[in-house]
């Protein structure tokens, strides 16, 4: 019996039904969609605009986009220049602050939960089911309801305007960092283990020269969403360090500083905004493959 006989270039295609109810799905996505990011633009484009206009001028015309005979850098300038707050800071003092706020909370976000996930993951010990129950029920709580909490313990240990109560807050190992972690090590084969444990590997040097480099991905996802998420923290610095303004919470000061200069807040904003879609343009697609690698398994 011969064999049928395909010529080269046609392919079997399966007919597509047209689904009238698909199409309008769709059809109301796309427009939602569109009608999402046009607001988003729009409000941008009239943040960075109305920033290179005076107060006066904004007051007048607040929709006056193009106003470019008017147009002036000052408020850049002062934004950079001023000194607000009980110790003066200026914009730089703000990003400095904001570096010490940022680096050392974030690499323990990194790397505690690391090891926490990495142990649940591949040792066997009694209470393992009920510390991940607990990380899952926990999330479901709202942050802000422990809050109170908090602030009263950073406040009964001296801590309150002080680092160093930032950077224990940040020492937690169970969240949803944790949850990743545990998740993305179960998938990794323990073979690797059992050949290094063979060589006399210990248990730390299997976790740091094996397992740790494997979890690069995730390690990158989380350092930078963690990065942009404490860029753009308001709330924490705003209670906790009222002394040592960051750049989210020190537009604020400006803002009340300069008699409610909208113009100048709009030029501290957008260099926050640019700030943060910077790093996200850079590394969006390593945040959305590790985030897919390391989700969360049924």
């Amino acid at each position: 019996m011969k064999r049928p006989v395909f010529k080269a270039g046609r392919a079997l295609k399966a007919k597509k039904t047209f689904h009238p109810g698909d199409f309008a799905f769709k059809l109301i996505v796309y427009i939602l969609m569109t009608v999402f990011a046009v607001s988003f633009v729009f409000v941008m484009v009239w943040m960075v605009l109305n920033s290179f206009r005076t107060s006066f001028r904004f007051m007048q015309d607040p929709l006056n986009f193009f106003d470019f005979a008017n147009w002036t850098g000052d408020n850049y300038v002062n934004a950079f220049t001023q000194e607000v707050g009980a110790n003066n800071t200026t914009m730089l003092g703000m990003v400095l602050n904001s570096v010490i706020y940022i680096f050392p909370p974030l690499i323990l976000q990194i790397f505690i939960p690391t090891i926490a996930g990495y142990i649940c993951a591949k040792f066997r010990f009694k209470g393992k089911t009920a510390i991940i129950t607990m990380v899952i029920v926990s999330m479901t709580v709202p942050a802000v309801s422990s809050t109170l909490q908090t602030f009263r313990l950073i406040s009964w240990m001296n801590l309150y305007d002080n680092f160093l109560g930032i950077y224990l807050m940040a020492a937690g190992g169970l969240g949803f960092g944790f949850l990743l972690y545990y998740n993305y090590f179960g998938g990794i084969p323990w073979e690797y283990a059992e050949s290094a444990q063979l060589d006399g590997a210990s248990n730390l040097r299997i976790f740091l020269q094996i397992y740790m480099p494997m979890a690069r991905p995730i390690i990158v996802a989380m350092f930078i969403t963690g990065l942009i998420g404490r860029w753009n923290d308001f709330t924490t610095p705003f209670l906790y360090l009222p002394s040592s303004p960051t750049v989210a919470n020190g537009i604020q000061i400006i803002f009340d500083f300069s008699g409610e200069d909208w113009p100048l807040m709009f030029a501290s904003m957008t260099f926050t905004c640019v700030v943060s879609l910077v790093l996200y343009a850079l590394f969006s697609k390593q945040i959305t493959e590790s985030m897919s690698a390391g989700g969360l398994k049924a």
